[in-house]
């Protein structure tokens, strides 16, 4: 149970820390394990190729998150901004 709320907390921290663009590659390092264990799950218990499925979702979130992993954040992420302004 203990397990469970902290990979809770890590997925949920790491989604925000993504969305705002903070730290975004460190965070998706975090989120990508998470979401191919849910890839896995998603999976097994539905069938992989039904069209309505969590499954094709999943895969659709890693391969983004492999996305922003190789090309960062982008221009309009706070980790942009601190690196044009730094100490403020």
């Amino acid at each position: 149970m203990e397990t469970k709320v902290n990979i809770e907390r890590i997925a949920m921290g790491a989604g925000i820390l993504i969305a705002l663009g903070l730290i975004t590659r460190w965070a998706i390092v975090f989120q990508i394990p998470i979401l191919i264990g849910a890839v896995i799950l998603n999976g097994k218990e539905s069938g992989m190729f039904d069209f309505y499925s969590q499954f094709w979702f999943s895969i659709l979130v890693v391969a983004l998150l492999l996305v922003f992993l190789v090309y960062g954040s982008g221009p309009f992420s706070a980790d942009e901004h601190l690196r044009k302004h730094p100490g403020g």
